[in-house]
């Protein structure tokens, strides 16, 4: 297994997320309290620029939040919409974003980079609150 190196963001991307603002609005919306252990997750979440397991955030967080707490907060982001889950290199990574996209892998040294993956769901008539979970993967520039 590989670690998986940093990120790039496809030119066509933007990997942007909701203000901080909007964020918290969303949590208190959805009938949830901004406690100190999810305003914790939030700003880890925000200053980490690529898909973060919940292992990592505690560590980043000096263990001040316990794993299984990261773990539900992690999971009511998703379930709100302000955070994404994916699946890569078969850990859970997470990232806020306002739209999910995914990511493109090399099989060899873990490089990744982001593709956008709207347009393959715009079509879609008969379904609401889709979700979708796809990863790619390949041998990147430098391996090959």
């Amino acid at each position: 297994m590989f670690a998986i190196r940093k990120i790039r963001i496809a030119n066509d991307l933007q990997l942007d997320y909701y203000p901080n603002i909007m964020m918290e609005q969303k949590i208190k919306q959805s009938g949830y309290k901004l406690t100190k252990p999810r305003e914790l997750v939030l700003k880890t979440l925000q200053n980490t620029h690529e898909p973060i397991c919940a292992q990592e955030i505690h560590k980043k967080l000096n263990k001040k939040v316990d794993l299984a707490s990261i773990y539900r907060t992690l999971n009511l982001f998703v379930s709100i919409g302000i955070a994404f889950k994916e699946i890569i290199s078969e850990k859970d990574l997470y990232y806020l974003a306002k739209k999910q996209h995914h990511h493109v892998i090399c099989t060899k040294c873990g490089y990744s980079e982001c593709i956008p993956c709207n347009h393959l769901f715009k079509n879609i008539k008969n379904f609401t609150n889709i979700s979708h979970n796809i990863t790619i993967s390949g041998i990147c520039k430098k391996c090959s």
